[in-house]
């Protein structure tokens, strides 16, 4: 038997169902989707306005919102749409945060806390108890004053007057 040299492409493949067992079958390609980015699939990108007027033209779409940054000044422009694409824009200004350097604890602790003695906290008890026992004699006197006045009732101020 004679070598004769094969014709056929690397991807031919026979089909015994087929009644034309010589025509090529290519594999299935997949289908592609054309790649589209847009300001929803890509929240990173910065999008860039001159002017609060360029922000108020700017269009968005119905239930989205998206942020422009004025290229001229700190600020940012919010813009959002409701359901009916009806837009409304906030505009915030871009400050920048300064903070101060913090004391070390050891620092404050020496600078703001002062210790009482003994002798000075047995004189401040001393003072306590005496304005206690001031306080109680007050409560006393006037709980004899309620004893000693009469109630009168609201008929008997009615004949004197």
């Amino acid at each position: 038997m004679a070598m004769y040299p094969n014709y056929f492409p690397v991807t031919y493949q026979p089909n015994y169902y087929n009644p034309n067992p010589y025509q090529m079958q290519y594999p299935a390609q997949p289908v592609q989707q054309p790649a589209t980015q847009s300001q929803a699939t890509n929240p990173s990108s910065i999008l860039w306005v001159r002017n609060n007027q360029e922000a108020a033209m700017y269009p968005v779409a119905p239930n989205n919102a998206v942020a422009l940054w004025d290229s001229g000044s700190p600020v940012i422009y919010l813009k959002q749409a409701d359901a009916s694409g009806k837009p409304t824009m906030k505009t915030f200004d871009l400050v920048e945060r300064i903070e101060k350097p913090s004391e070390s604890v050891s620092t404050q602790a020496s600078t703001d806390v002062a210790y009482a003695t003994k002798d000075e906290l047995a004189a401040l008890a001393g003072v306590v108890r005496d304005v206690d026992g001031v306080i109680s004699e007050l409560k006393d006197e006037v709980n004899n004053l309620k004893a000693k006045t009469p109630v009168r009732k609201k008929k008997d101020v009615e004949d004197d007057g």
